[in-house]
Formats: C-alpha cells, sequence, structure tokens
C-alpha cells in the first residue's frame, strides 16, 4: 500500500462548472513535463473540464488525451508532479486464482478518499456483458474478477498484488440485492496495449462487417416483421436482419435470415459476443 498510495488520485469531473462525477486513477508515466494518469471512459464521460486531487489533497487542473468507450479507459495529464511516480506493473504471466490483491480508490466521492480494500483474485479471464452504446448488453469485457470491496468511486482505481505491482483497472462490479463481492478490473497488459494511441488523441480503429442484426432469442413477432422466421431449435448466435450495400459483408454469401454461431471457432452467443470476437 505504501508503494502504491501516492500514485492514485481523485477524479473530478465537470460539465463546465458543475460536478457531475468523480472517480479514481493511478499514475502509469511520467516524462520532463507530465504526469499522465489512467481511468476509466466512464469516469470522464460528458465532461468538459477535470481535476485531480493527489494523496497530499492538492488539486490539478488535467487535460483528457484520449479515450475509449469500449476498453472504458481514458488517460489524463497532469503537469509534472514527481512526489507521484508511476506504478511498476506486475508479470501477468504469473497471477492466480488466490493470489491475495488490494484496491486503492475513493469510493462515494471525496469523504473517503484513498480507501483501501483488499481480497483475492477470484476469477481470471471472465467475460461479463455490459452496456456501452445501448440499454442492452452490447459488448463483452475480459477482466480480473475479486472479491476486493468495489463501491462507486472506485472505478479506474489500482488493483495491484502483494509487492505493489499494478495488475489491472478497476472498472465494475455486479450490483443485486442477491450478490456480494464481486468486482471486476481490467487486465493491465490488455489496457497499456493501447494506452499509446489514446496518448494521441487517436480514434482505435475498429472492423465494420456491415450488417443489421438481432439476437435470436428477438421476439418471433418482432422477427416476422422483417420477414424472418427461426427454427424452434435456434437458440443462440445472431440474426442478419439486412446486408448493407458496398460493405464487406455485401462481398459474402450472407443474406437476410441468416444465423451466425461461431467465428473463428468461437461460439456467438449474442451480439455482444460477436462484437467483442470480431474487434
Amino acid at each position: 500500500v505504501e508503494k502504491a498510495y501516492n500514485s492514485v488520485v481523485l477524479v473530478q469531473n465537470y460539465q463546465n462548472s458543475t460536478l457531475i462525477g468523480t472517480g479514481s486513477g493511478f499514475v502509469y508515466k511520467q516524462d520532463k513535463n507530465y504526469t499522465y494518469i489512467i481511468t476509466n471512459h466512464h469516469v470522464i464521460e460528458k465532461g468538459t473540464k477535470y481535476n485531480v486531487v493527489n494523496y497530499n489533497n492538492e488539486t490539478s487542473e488535467a487535460k483528457l488525451l484520449g479515450s475509449d468507450e469500449y476498453l472504458d479507459l481514458a488517460v489524463l495529464r497532469i503537469a509534472i508532479n514527481t512526489n507521484m511516480p508511476p506504478l511498476t506493473v506486475a508479470d501477468m504471466t504469473k497471477l492466480k486464482t488466490g493470489d491475495q490483491v488490494m484496491v486503492i480508490g475513493s469510493p462515494v466521492g471525496d469523504e473517503y478518499y484513498n480507501t483501501v480494500t483488499n481480497g483475492i483474485i477470484s476469477g481470471l479471464n471472465r467475460l461479463v456483458e455490459v452496456s456501452v452504446k445501448s440499454d442492452s448488453e452490447d459488448w463483452v469485457m475480459e477482466v480480473i474478477q475479486t472479491n476486493a470491496a468495489v463501491n462507486p468511486g472506485n472505478s479506474g482505481g489500482p488493483m495491484f498484488n502483494a509487492k505493489g505491482e499494478l495488475i489491472g483497472v478497476i472498472s465494475m462490479k455486479l450490483v443485486d440485492s442477491t450478490i456480494e463481492g464481486m468486482g471486476f478490473a481490467i487486465p493491465i497488459d490488455y489496457a497499456l496495449s493501447h494506452i499509446d494511441v489514446l496518448e494521441k488523441g487517436q480514434k482505435i480503429d475498429r472492423p465494420l462487417m456491415g450488417i443489421t442484426m438481432t439476437n435470436t432469442n428477438t421476439n418471433a413477432w418482432t422477427l416476422r416483421q422483417y420477414g424472418i422466421t427461426l427454427d424452434a431449435n435456434i437458440d443462440y448466435g445472431v440474426v442478419v436482419i439486412e446486408v448493407q450495400k458496398d460493405s464487406g459483408a455485401s462481398k459474402s454469401n450472407l443474406t437476410k435470415g441468416d444465423v451466425l454461431t461461431e467465428l473463428n471457432g468461437q461460439k456467438i452467443k449474442n451480439m455482444a459476443y460477436l462484437k467483442y470476437l470480431l474487434y
């Protein structure tokens, strides 16, 4: 905790002059002029101005360099502060279920700034369906599961091992009256593999198939409106509603009513999984 504590910040998201949300972040890089901070995209979303508050209760105005909603990652930059060293990254190949982990962040806002919680790695390579651009699940995140306490405001904070080495970026938790202790972190090696693009403010290029689609569990009446009827034994996959003109799909033999069930040997459970596998 002592090794990581000074590198964690509270992120304040303002829309004009109104504070609309807070989250956490941490230092991953420094150069001779700037300190660079990782947080979540959903922490900075809809903001027009950002501040970060460090361990010493010093507030700095931050510049948003770039973010991506599917990665749920964002990069902020502040004037260099040598008292906030970049966190050391762990050897991710050595992670095991049951490893001790700790989380630092600011749950519920600045009143509980830099709260420390601990637990274990409850699971590796978990696939969790989330909503990014719609009200229903339309994306799948591959994450590390932990039972360390995670609450609103922890988003964007670091999860690290017993050596104080960084292993993940806290992103979300499952919330239900019947669920307890299921938090998730984006693996840091995956996050850092995209960070150069976000630092440059560039968009991440992703492929476009060129189909309008829906899930196989869509109401049968709705499918009939498109002139599509599915066999009763089809219980997973993605239904092609329309092939867009001059798209990649238009150069294939895909047609309305086809059901996509597999991509490169991996099962397509629904639209979220198709997008995940394609991207």
